[in-house]
């Protein structure tokens, strides 16, 4: 049955593949993770690549439950193994590795794709632990099942009352830059809008959300937008003279007054990126850039982007710059 249900998923996607461009969007994203591994890929080499998920599990699943499911999990594996259970905790279980292969072989890392690991994991501990109870107390079970419910109903109030007070009790200090910045997104996003049209572009600098908010909300009526100078970089195919190139063809740019790595304490500037971003920087304020100073915006004491205890951290301060062309 195995083979079969192999068989019947390969000749399902064959069409796919050869038809629906499905071959060339596996290469193309195979060549890209190639490409930008610089920017997204995780710390620590091959070990840290695949010790990258299962260290935020007990993050993911709460620190307190996620260490209660892990045991439960590997109790639940020692009963699979015995033959205690059957296939459809086999199949519950086959997705922990599959998923985990699937997301660790990559050299890029996202967080929430290790949601998916996690979840695996409290399906697969859940099933397979219900249906063991169920094998070993089934008229206790039966007669307790309203009990499991309201356990589960009163968890589920006090965790969700929980974050609405820690909401409702969000120190003010971490709310002020988040409002800080979405007013200098729409005041950038203004000033942009002013002197550049959809078909022209601008050269970015990283923000909170730049570029994407920012071409968000240039867009016009019929969804076009001004397009910005390239966020991902392969510096084996490009040249900082080339990226300084393309941001010199745009009519705006913009650029931090502070060094590139102050900025990455802050928003997400990989290293990789750091060279090009400065150098245009460098450029834009030399007098023969054939731009000048349209206007500047301040971040004033803005918490890192990396952990930090809430509320309490040394804040980091940048002034962004917008130039403008002057010479045609």
């Amino acid at each position: 049955m195995t083979l079969l249900a192999a068989a019947l998923l390969a000749v399902l996607l064959v069409p796919w593949a050869v038809f629906g461009g499905g071959v060339e969007t596996v290469v193309a994203y195979l060549k890209a993770i190639t490409a930008f591994q610089g920017a997204y890929a995780s710390s620590g080499g091959l070990i840290g690549g695949f010790t990258f998920f299962p260290v935020r599990i007990p993050t993911q699943l709460g620190p307190i439950e996620g260490w209660v499911v892990i045991g439960g999990a590997v109790f639940v594996t020692v009963a699979l193994l015995r033959r205690q259970l059957t296939s459809a905790e086999l199949i519950y279980a086959a997705l922990v590795p599959l998923f985990y292969m699937a997301f660790s072989l990559p050299p890029s890392k996202s967080i929430q794709l290790g949601i998916w690991i996690s979840l695996s994991i409290w399906i697969f501990f859940l099933a397979g632990a219900t249906r063991l109870a169920a094998a070993t107390w089934p008229q206790p079970i039966k007669r307790a099942a309203p009990l499991p419910l309201f356990a589960v109903s009163t968890y589920a109030l006090i965790v969700y009352g929980g974050g609405a007070f820690a909401l409702a009790n969000w120190p003010t200090s971490e709310q002020r830059p988040d409002a800080q910045m979405l007013m200098v997104t729409k005041e950038v996003a203004n000033e942009l809008g002013r002197h550049i049209s959809v078909d022209q572009c601008f050269a970015y600098v990283p923000g909170p959300g730049w570029p994407s908010s920012l071409t968000y909300m240039l867009m016009d009526a019929k969804g076009n937008a001004p397009s910005s100078t390239a966020i991902d970089v392969d510096p084996t195919a490009t040249t900082i003279s080339d990226y300084v190139g393309s941001a010199s063809m745009c009519a705006a740019v913009m650029a931090y007054r502070e060094d590139i790595g102050d900025v990455a304490r802050v928003f997400f500037a990989p290293l990789v990126r750091q060279p090009y971003l400065r150098a245009v920087a460098q450029w834009v304020r030399s007098p023969d850039s054939g731009f000048s100073l349209d206007r500047t915006w301040r971040f004033s004491n803005l918490p890192p982007s990396g952990p930090h205890q809430l509320g309490h951290y040394q804040g980091v301060s940048l002034t962004v710059d917008l130039y403008l062309r002057t010479a045609v």
